[in-house]
């Protein structure tokens, strides 16, 4: 036994004297390692996805790998500790994955990593289950672990000062970062080339399935590092022009509430064509309101950007994202709807029956100050109409119900709809209560499938207003579309004189403010951007506004109607560029006034979002 041992000692110093052998070894050990380690990361995302990669995308996906596996090698000074300390994380990353995504629906991102304490909040209303695949997860971490063990019988024993070799390993791995680092930068960010800069939208799914779990938390961190656009010429100096109003207290706190339906839209704007029947004769015929024309920021899609300038009163124009609650962490934004009527001494809650973790909202909901969240399906009443779930009007009962459940009191409720979701091919035709007269051809059917879904939309909005008409409280409500549906795309739309009026036509949705005690509403029929809607209905329901609300209402006064895409619409009809309207440094001052409540510094003027 002891010339076995003897004979064993012999052949690794033997090895280890061999420098070129140790490190062909290492290197070999190091590219396995990290092709099971790219396996591993994106196993509980689909093992699928990262074998249909192409070989340029996982290769970028394993230089990621090596990249972080190189600084581990610079922080710890061995490789064998560099790569023991890559298995334990992988093999920990993985399996929290697992977990979240079965609790999140979506995988760990670092971005996710800021509401760590929200997300323990959470997870103690679950229970976690041992699963078949998380002890596969962890047989792989062993796997992993056994590769780098097998370094251990490779490395070079240390006593004393650090010896010569390892200097100059460590040199190399320095060498190497640096030029890793300047290759992924300029595959990443410059030439973008696998992987384009941008490949997750309203969802995860496509950019990792296109490009892998690791390239995706690269983009993701880049993301969250850069939401933010910092306005030409910032100066919070510039906001000394500026000063709180005191506002006194108001004698009536209506509920407020608040919903963006989904796809709703009048296509008169868009669209020539008539009906069998009004879909839209509901609402237009309601009493005690004042309708209107939101200018959103996207079409056909991207509600999420609705709904961050609706809730925030942000403009798009300072984002670099889209999918704003993906990237943008509202916890500390002070002029969120719901933070600011707390202020007030409002209670708030948020619905949406659609999957709590699209567009990140089991997270950001509580981030903007809700107080109670509803969402995913198993917590709304379901009925259908032939295959579309979730009907307006259920929403609105449930609407009504969790209302009750809060009591009395001020409060505000915020719903997002469902029911006009595309696609509009899901029910046969005889279930359609509107028909289209012209041909569109192939699109008829979808067409009048989409109206049906408006009409029943607004017949269910007008029953809203009578239930609250006979309400004890004082009731105030807007309703607005969070975009044009995407089948518009597909058919002949109004001719228009120029690309700017183009732009504001296919952003145009309708809005009400409706109240059952004779609020002062707006006049009707006029534009507004989606940012100045809520300082306009806070308006109407008399309660205090910040110097950040009148300041929009103010530029609602010069430039009623603003796209993302930098094109005006007057009330008087004109339109052009933003960078040409007179009141352009109003708007540019707005911006700054935005970014100093976005980012929150040194400079941070709260006073001036208080109400």
């Amino acid at each position: 036994m002891e010339h076995i041992t003897e004979n064993n000692q012999t052949w690794l110093r033997s090895l280890r004297e061999r420098g070129w052998l140790r490190s062909v070894l290492l290197v070999l050990l190091s590219a396995g390692f990290l092709l099971l380690q790219a396996v591993q990361m994106h196993r509980s995302v689909n093992l699928g996805s990262l074998l249909s990669l192409s070989l340029p995308v996982l290769a970028l996906n394993c230089a990621v790998l090596l990249w972080a596996a190189l600084v581990l090698r610079l922080l710890l000074f061995r490789w064998h500790w560099a790569l023991l300390a890559s298995a334990l994380l992988s093999t920990l990353w993985s399996v929290a994955n697992l977990f979240v995504l079965e609790l999140h629906g979506s995988p760990l991102f670092i971005s996710e990593l800021r509401s760590f304490g929200t997300a323990m909040d959470v997870l103690g209303g679950y229970s976690l289950h041992w699963t078949a695949a998380v002890t596969r997860q962890i047989g792989y971490g062993f796997g992993l672990l056994a590769l780098a063990g097998g370094a251990f019988l490779l490395r070079e024993p240390m006593k004393g000062k650090l010896p010569r070799s390892l200097l100059k390993g460590l040199g190399l791995t320095a060498a190497l970062l640096a030029g890793l680092s300047a290759v992924l930068w300029l595959l990443l960010f410059v030439w973008q080339t696998p992987k384009p800069r941008k490949s997750m939208g309203w969802t995860w799914s496509e950019g990792v399935r296109s490009y892998g779990y690791v390239c995706a938390i690269v983009e993701d961190v880049d993301r969250a590092a850069n939401a933010y656009v910092k306005p030409a010429g910032y100066d919070a100096a510039h906001l000394n022009a500026l000063s709180r109003v005191p506002q006194p207290e108001p004698p009536v706190k209506p509920d407020v509430i608040l919903i963006l339906n989904e796809s709703f839209c009048d296509l008169h704007e868009q669209l020539d064509y008539t009906t069998d029947v009004d879909e839209l004769e509901d609402f237009y015929s309601l009493q005690n309101a004042v309708f209107g024309k939101a200018v959103v920021t996207s079409r056909e899609g991207h509600t999420n950007n609705t709904e961050y300038e609706l809730l925030t009163s942000n403009a798009m124009h300072l984002l670099s994202v889209a999918a704003p609650f993906n990237y943008v962490n509202l916890s500390r934004t002070p002029h969120t709807l719901p933070r600011y009527l707390q202020s007030l001494g409002y209670k708030t809650a948020a619905m949406h029956c659609g999957s709590p973790s699209n567009y990140a909202r089991n997270r950001v909901y509580p981030e903007m100050g809700f107080d109670r969240v509803v969402l995913g399906p198993e917590q709304f009443t379901r009925r259908s109409y032939g295959n579309r779930p979730w009907l307006d009007e259920d929403n609105y009962a449930d609407l009504i119900s969790l209302g009750e459940e809060m009591g009395d009191g001020p409060k505000l409720l915020y719903l997002l709809t469902f029911q006009g979701h595309g696609g509009y091919e899901a029910n046969p035709p005889e279930l359609d209560t509107v028909h289209v007269q012209e041909d569109f051809g192939e699109k008829t059917d979808e067409l009048n499938e989409y109206l049906t879904s408006i009409r029943m939309s607004s017949a269910a909005f007008r029953a809203l207003t009578e239930h609250y008409s006979k309400a004890d409280r004082p009731v105030i409500i807007c309703m607005l579309g969070d975009h044009i549906p995407a089948l518009f795309t597909d058919l002949p739309m109004r001719p228009t004189a120029s690309e700017a009026e183009q732009e504001v036509m296919e952003r145009t949705v309708p809005y009400v403010i409706w109240s059952n005690y004779g609020a002062e509403l707006p006049t009707g029929d006029e534009y507004m951007t989606v940012t100045d809607l809520v300082p306009s209905l806070l308006r109407a329901a008399g309660l205090p506004l910040s110097t950040y609300y009148r300041f929009l209402l103010q530029l609602r006064e010069e430039i009623p109607a603003r796209t993302l895409h930098g094109y005006y619409r007057d009330a008087d009809g004109s339109t052009g560029l933003l960078t040409e309207h007179p009141a352009y440094g109003d708007l540019c001052l707005y911006y700054e006034l935005e970014y100093n409540g976005l980012v929150c510094g040194r400079d941070y003027r709260e006073d001036l979002f208080l109400p």
